[in-house]
This record gives structure tokens, sequence and C-alpha cells, in this order.
């Protein structure tokens, strides 16, 4: 087939064909956009709504807190207080829970330990153990093995003499950590 067209007229129906094709591109691209709005609509308006709703429930709430809502922030703060002292705070801190472990794996089989009691302060801290020991060199052992821990026991000392009894001995035992 021979075109016999001018050159010019060539380029004119080119630049025709682009223009036309631009504008149904643009065209289908609008329509894209609208259809992605007229998509995301009910969502947005949801959306919108709920965070409304919302707003205006802690509006509500805040205006309705009971009085003395002080108080209670002040009582809530000494709460975390006492919890922030039985959580480890540095490196060297030990938990009372590894402490107990500590204490419990030295113990020897003559002695049953039936209370436990911790005390924490900034410089040290102290635990007592009261219990039952079959006889007296079932404390004295457990109190060796305790003083040979140089790495974390400072001292262990009982808090009565129970040398002169012979069994059934009840204790009190002060262990102090590093």
């Amino acid at each position: 087939m021979i075109n016999l067209l001018p050159q010019f007229e060539k380029k004119k129906l080119q630049k025709e064909f682009h223009l036309r094709y631009g504008v149904v591109a643009f065209l289908f691209l609008l329509g894209l956009e609208l259809v992605a709005f007229f998509a995301f609509v009910p969502s947005y308006l949801a959306i919108s709504n709920s965070t409304t709703n919302m707003k205006a429930e802690l509006a509500a709430m805040k205006t309705n807190t009971p009085p003395g809502g002080v108080a209670t922030q002040n009582d809530l703060n000494i709460i975390k207080g006492e919890i922030a002292l039985l959580k480890s705070s540095g490196a060297r801190d030990i938990p009372p829970s590894q402490l107990m472990a500590l204490l419990f794996g030295q113990k020897p089989s003559g002695v049953a330990i039936s209370r436990f009691a911790y005390a924490r302060t900034e410089t040290s801290i102290s635990v007592q153990i009261s219990g039952n020991a079959d006889k007296p060199e079932d404390l004295i052992v457990f109190r060796k093995l305790l003083k040979d821990d140089k790495q974390h026991i400072k001292d262990a000392r009982y808090a009565q003499s129970f040398i002169n009894k012979k069994s059934d001995i009840d204790f009190l035992l002060t262990v102090d950590f590093k």
C-alpha cells in the first residue's frame, strides 16, 4: 500500500493521534482516581465518626472522674516505688527470686525453712530466714556454706543461740548481701 499523503499531513495526523491518545489516558487515570475516591470515602467517614465519638467519650470520662484523683495517684506512686525496690535496677543487684534460689541451694537436708523476709535499702540487701533444724550441726554447716559464698554474701548470723539444744531447733538467720 502506497501512502500518498505529504509529510506535513503525516505529522499532523500523528500529533492528532498522540493528542487523542493522551486524552484517553488522562480520562482513564481520572476515572481510576474517582473510583478510588469513592471506594475510600466510606472508610474515611467511619474513621472520622469513630474518632469524634471517642473524643466525646473521653471528655465525658474526664468530667466524671471522682474527686480525690490526686490522692489515688500518690498512692499509685508509692506502690510503684515499692515495686521498683523489688525489681533489679542495676547490674550488681539480684532479684529476690534469685536470692531465694541462692540461699535455698546452700541449705542442708536437715534444715526446713518456713519464712523468708526481704529488705532492701539504697546501700544494702538483707534477708531473714526462719525455720526449723533437726540438729545444731545442720545450722552450723548452713551458716558456713553461706559465709563461703564471698561473691554475694557479706555476713550471715543467727539471732539466738541454739548450741544447747539437741534437736528440733527453731532458728532465725539474717543474711546480708553485698
